[in-house]
C-alpha cells in the first residue's frame, strides 16, 4: 500500500508543478508530445483556455485515458496516421523530420573507418522483421551496429556480434559521419512509410543513407539522393556494390547532404508548424474563454 500510494504522490506532485507553471505563464498553446506519460484527463482543464496541440509518432504506450479528440490539432509523421484522424474530424498535419544545419560543422570531414553502421534497438518481437535484416547483413562481417539489446537478440549470433555498445547525440552523429553507408529500416507498424530521425541524422552528415524502399522517399530515389533495397538480398548486394563504387557513392551521400539542408532545415519546418498552429487558434479563439474567466 504504501508504494502504491508514493508512487500516486509523486503523479500528483508532479501534475500540481505543471499546473502551476500554465495557470503563472497562461500559455496560447499547449503542445503536448507524446507520450506525455501524463493522465490524459489532466488537459481537460485546459480545453476552455488555450490551443491544445499534440504530435504522436507511434502507437501511445501510456494507458491514462489518452484521447485524440481532446487536441484541436495534431502533427504527426504518416499519411496513415494523418487520414486516421482527419476521418475522425480531428485537424492533422504531417510533421516533417529535419535536421540541424549545425551538425554538419561538427561531423564533416571526418575518416570514413566503418563500412556500414546501424544505431538502433534491435531484438524485440514488434521488430523481428528489422532484426532478421540486420542479421542478415551482419553476416556478410561489414555491419557494426550500436544500440539496445531486445530479449531475442541472442537468436542472431552474427548480429549480437557486431555490437559495438551504446552511444548517442554527438557521438552517434560523429560515427554516421565515420561511416561509408547508413543502414536504415522501419518497423512493420509504419506501413510502408519510411518516416524516421535515422534518415536526416544520416543525411545531414553526409554520408550514404541505404534504406527499405518506401513511397514517402521514392522521389529523394529518384533525385540521386538516397540508395534504397526491397530486402535483404538486395540490401546486401547493394552495400557490396557501394564498397567497390567510392565515387557514386559519395555523389550520392553529397546530393543527400544538399537536399536534407535545403529542404529540411529548422527554420523552414518550425515556419510551416506556426502557420498551421497560427490557423488553428484563430479559428478557436472566438469560443476560448480566457485564463482570466477560468
Amino acid at each position: 500500500m504504501r508504494l502504491r500510494w508514493a508512487a500516486g504522490y509523486g503523479k500528483r506532485k508532479k501534475e500540481e508543478r505543471i499546473r502551476a507553471y500554465l495557470e503563472k505563464f497562461r500559455p496560447d498553446v499547449i503542445f503536448i508530445r507524446e507520450p506525455s506519460h501524463l493522465d490524459g484527463r489532466f488537459f481537460d482543464a485546459f480545453r476552455n483556455r488555450c490551443l491544445l496541440v499534440g504530435m504522436i509518432a507511434c502507437p501511445t504506450n501510456h494507458p491514462w485515458h489518452w484521447d485524440a479528440h481532446r487536441h484541436d490539432l495534431i502533427f504527426t509523421f504518416t499519411e496513415e496516421y494523418r487520414r486516421f484522424f482527419e476521418v475522425q474530424g480531428i485537424p492533422a498535419r504531417i510533421l516533417q523530420l529535419g535536421v540541424d544545419e549545425r551538425v554538419a560543422g561538427e561531423t564533416g570531414n571526418l575518416p570514413k573507418v566503418y563500412d556500414c553502421t546501424f544505431v538502433g534497438y534491435l531484438g524485440q518481437p514488434h521488430q523481428q522483421a528489422k532484426t532478421e535484416l540486420m542479421a542478415k547483413v551482419a553476416q556478410t562481417g561489414k555491419l557494426r551496429w550500436w544500440g539496445p539489446k531486445g530479449e531475442e537478440i541472442s537468436r542472431h549470433p552474427a548480429l549480437e556480434a557486431s555490437w559495438q555498445g551504446m552511444t548517442g547525440g554527438l557521438e552517434m552523429l560523429k560515427i554516421y559521419g565515420q561511416s561509408k553507408i547508413v543502414l536504415n529500416d522501419y518497423p512493420d507498424f509504419m506501413q510502408g512509410q519510411s518516416n524516421n530521425m535515422r534518415n536526416m541524422e544520416a543525411l545531414s552528415v553526409g554520408s550514404l543513407l541505404l534504406t527499405r524502399h518506401a513511397d514517402s522517399i521514392a522521389g529523394l530515389e529518384r533525385e540521386g539522393a538516397v540508395a534504397t533495397f526491397r530486402d535483404a538480398e538486395e540490401c546486401a548486394g547493394k552495400i557490396h556494390h557501394f564498397l567497390q563504387e567510392d565515387g557514386e557513392r559519395e555523389r550520392i551521400a553529397r546530393k543527400g547532404a544538399e537536399v536534407a539542408r535545403e529542404r529540411c532545415n529548422y527554420r523552414t519546418i518550425v515556419r510551416g508548424m506556426m502557420e498551421a498552429i497560427g490557423e488553428a487558434y484563430e479559428k478557436k479563439r472566438p469560443r476560448m474563454k480566457g485564463w482570466e474567466r477560468c
